[in-house]
């Protein structure tokens, strides 16, 4: 004989069903709040990986006053690609020289690859200089008209002519290796206002490739 305190077995059934819903909803929303409190912690806590060419951490700064803009265009004629694509092999700052064996500060960025690798224009300007240099060999100047200078060097040899105009991600030179070197490498400054900056900081100014 059923109790007549117990409820149907219909009812029953119905409320547990209910609960359970009930709980896997709970439970989903739980393990979202947990997933999406660990992403933020992540992306609060990771740093953005870049390729070899991220700036390194000079042992010392650039001696002497360095003047530079503080809103720098990209458009304009203002170094921001990379000069060549290869592996970065020094970077801006003291060093031991691989040769003299000497410790001297690097004013440049160099990157190495294969002998006759394109060299590209960081930015739209005109040859100053093409020249040979018995510390850099082959290289090449270029004036930006704003203050800007970029250099090349180590150059297997020169695609322009002094006074000729470029522009950016044109091919002005192959690489090499001419002059004091240990290997075929290019040699990249860049100048403002007669002051030497550290390269790194005017590559991917643009995402711009040079690919001619």
């Amino acid at each position: 004989m059923q109790d007549k305190y117990q409820l149907p077995s219909w009812k029953t059934n119905a409320i547990r069903f209910i609960s359970l819903l009930l709980l896997l909803g709970f439970l989903s929303g739980l393990g979202s709040l947990i997933l999406n409190n660990r992403q933020d912690k992540r992306s609060q806590t990771d740093e953005p990986q870049s390729l070899a060419m991220a700036e390194p951490a000079a042992l010392d700064q650039n001696p002497g006053p360095i003047t530079e803009p503080e809103h720098i265009d990209a458009t304009t004629n203002i170094p921001s690609i990379y000069p060549s694509f290869g592996r970065i092999s020094d970077h801006y700052g003291n060093r031991i020289h691989p040769i003299s064996g000497k410790r001297e500060f690097h004013y440049g960025l160099d990157i190495a690859n294969q002998p006759g690798t394109p060299v590209y224009a960081t930015a739209a300007g005109v040859v100053a200089k093409v020249d040979y240099d018995s510390g850099y060999g082959k290289r090449v100047y270029i004036d930006h008209e704003n203050g800007y200078c970029t250099l090349y060097a180590h150059l297997y040899n020169s695609q322009v002519r002094t006074g000729e105009k470029v522009g950016k991600g044109q091919i002005i030179a192959l690489m090499g290796n001419t002059g004091l070197s240990t290997g075929p490498h290019l040699h990249y400054e860049v100048h403002y206002n007669n002051s030497k900056l550290n390269p790194a900081s005017y590559l991917k100014r643009q995402a711009y490739y040079a690919s001619k």
